[in-house]
């Protein structure tokens, strides 16, 4: 028969040996991106992290084996805050038109002032083939098999990567429903689908905030203030949008 007592007990364990699993992943989730930030990808060495978040070696890389996928666990995370905080300025009453132009300044702010998730996407678009189902099933065998053997608290690259195309397809899914509650109620109007309106305006977007981080200086010597070149974006997507 089993001892409740004993029983409580074993999961209290369990439970706070979680949790220091969690504590310790998000010290060093926390230390690697404030050297990312810092520093950028090339300049920081996994011995960086180590010491910043002042763990073991083998610590480190028990959670994360390589630099490459602690780079994007880490820009994941940063990425689940930014939106969270967006999902909270977004009013309970609001047109379509008024959360894409939301959404977009928020976007174009992400990548000026935090153009480390530029570089990150272009990692993940060299990395595609890893999350798009090349890997043939023997490989995809050997890695179930690998998988196995793992320390329960390693995240492999094919893991991460599949994670951060998960946010990819979540995002793009909160601005196709926002672009078609726009079309609804009538502040959209495009002959292009959700999905195609969607791709558009980030391949803009993505075009203005690189050049908005180009010429910086350019933009200051006209005396053109960030809010002053918002302004002019959500005046441009308002005709492109229809709205």
């Amino acid at each position: 028969m089993v001892d409740p007592a004993s029983e409580v007990d074993n999961k209290r364990s369990i439970s706070i040996r979680e949790r220091r699993k969690h504590i310790t992943r998000e010290t060093i989730l926390q230390a690697a991106w404030e050297l990312f930030l810092e520093q950028g990808y090339e300049d920081v060495s996994m011995n960086d992290v180590e010491k910043r978040a002042v763990v073991s070696r083998s610590t480190l890389y028990n959670y994360f084996p390589t630099k490459e996928v602690l780079y994007f666990a880490a820009g994941l995370q940063d990425q689940a805050m930014k939106r969270e905080e967006l999902n909270k300025r977004i009013p309970e009453e609001h047109t379509g038109l008024e959360e894409i132009l939301l959404l977009s300044r928020n976007m174009i702010q992400v990548m000026v002032d935090f153009p480390v998730h530029n570089d990150i996407s272009r990692r993940f678009l060299q990395n595609q083939s890893l999350v798009m189902g090349t890997l043939n099933a023997v490989e995809m065998e050997q890695e179930k098999e690998e998988r196995q053997e793992k320390p329960d608290t390693l995240i492999t690259a094919e893991e991460i990567l599949g994670e951060y195309l998960k946010e990819i397809i979540s995002f793009q899914t909160t601005w196709e429903r926002a672009i078609e509650r726009g079309i609804q109620d009538g502040s959209i109007s495009s002959n292009f689908t959700a999905h195609q309106l969607t791709t558009l305006v980030w391949v803009i977007i993505g075009g203005i905030a690189e050049q908005i981080t180009l010429r910086k200086p350019m933009l200051e010597r006209a005396e053109l203030t960030q809010e002053t070149v918002h302004d002019e974006i959500n005046r441009v997507l308002k005709i492109l949008l229809g709205g």
